[in-house]
């Protein structure tokens, strides 16, 4: 199993906002010394990181605000920053990347790539990043051999915005930049699901990821947690990593790795669907139509041939929500006969007579 994640047995709490004015890369304090402008060597680290262009704005002050949430496409360098191994970020940054061995230097790289990234996201996810724990472990691998596992660091005192911890095994390492940026990805996704409050009802259409809810009542809740949540929220973040994988520049094979896998989590959601309740399959079918539609999202990134095995998948996705839908309006129809009393007949067919 692709463990990504490593559930906790809490529900998503709501963050506390921290905003970055300036980049991790420039030292504000050195900045404000130097007369509000970034020291000589604080210049060259940051172009080494972000590239010329980037830093150039920074200094003049005519880099636009933008705000992006942590799904979206990133801004890719200037052709001669950009990596043509991981096209979205700079080549320097993928040279560390690649040249770190020890320990202490993969998670140098690490957490210089997750700045990146942060810095291009911008404050639309700050209470995410002032949540979020980096770490890089020196195994090849986690539980059930994942190459990076998201949860949350519970305390014994309650808190309502504990660490997200994200773990980062060596196997992503030696898999190489294109494969490490993209876990990376994936698992910041895995770290917003965390983080939202969940809905009250149902889960909403309108949701920008597919939460996670441990919260009471436990049949809507932590009942659903392996059946349902898991497969969905793994389908979110397959899928994100097969449409933009032109960005993050992962090669077929590994493509093909997160198909296998996508479908895996597809026909497990197949099976948890079977086995629902009417409360379950009503609260989560606004989700269940969602993880359907991002498989249709797969299928068109990927091309006609590759898509078959997603394709098919959608299409067991579609039936098992259909046959719930049916059975569901059958028992209601039942209910509904059964609390009649004998002579009284459905207000539609009184209408008739």
């Amino acid at each position: 199993m692709r463990a990504h994640e490593q559930k906790s047995a809490s529900g998503p709490r709501a963050g506390t906002p921290r905003r970055d004015p300036v980049p991790a890369s420039l030292d504000a304090a050195l900045i404000a010394a130097n007369g509000g402008r970034p020291a000589p060597h604080q210049v060259l680290t940051a172009q080494q990181v972000v590239g010329n262009s980037v830093v150039g704005q920074s200094m003049t002050g005519t880099a636009p605000v933008v705000q992006r949430a942590v799904d979206a496409s990133l801004p890719q360098p200037g052709a001669a920053e950009r990596s043509a191994a991981v096209p979205d970020l700079p080549a320097a940054l993928v040279q560390q990347l690649q040249a770190a061995r020890a320990a202490s230097e993969r998670e140098a790289a690490l957490r210089a790539m997750t700045d990146y990234v942060w810095n291009q996201i911008g404050d639309q996810d700050a209470e995410l990043r002032a949540r979020v724990r980096l770490r890089y472990v020196n195994r090849a691998t986690g539980p059930g051999g994942a190459m990076a596992l998201t949860h949350e660091q519970l305390g014994g005192a309650e808190d309502d915005s504990p660490p997200i911890v994200l773990s980062i095994y060596r196997g992503a390492f030696e898999r190489g930049p294109a494969v490490l940026y993209s876990t990376l990805r994936h698992e910041l996704i895995h770290a917003m699901q965390r983080s939202m409050v969940p809905d009250e009802g149902e889960a909403s259409a309108t949701d920008e990821f597919m939460f996670e809810n441990l919260y009471p009542p436990p049949e809507l809740g932590p009942e659903t947690r392996d059946t349902l949540q898991l497969p969905m929220q793994e389908i979110e973040t397959h899928v994100w990593e097969l449409v933009h994988a032109g960005e993050t520049g992962v090669d077929q094979t590994y493509r093909t790795e997160t198909v296998d896998w996508l479908v895996r989590y597809t026909d497990d959601l197949v099976t948890g669907i079977g086995g629902t309740t009417a409360g379950q399959f009503g609260y989560w079918r606004n989700y269940l139509s969602r993880a359907r539609r991002l498989l249709g999202d797969a299928a068109a990134a990927l091309g006609t041939e590759a898509a078959a095995p997603v394709t098919a998948a959608a299409g067991r996705l579609a039936a098992a929500i259909a046959t719930r839908a049916a059975a569901a309006a059958n028992s209601a129809d039942d209910e509904g006969r059964r609390s009649r009393s004998p002579g009284e007949q459905p207000s539609s067919k009184r209408t008739k007579r």
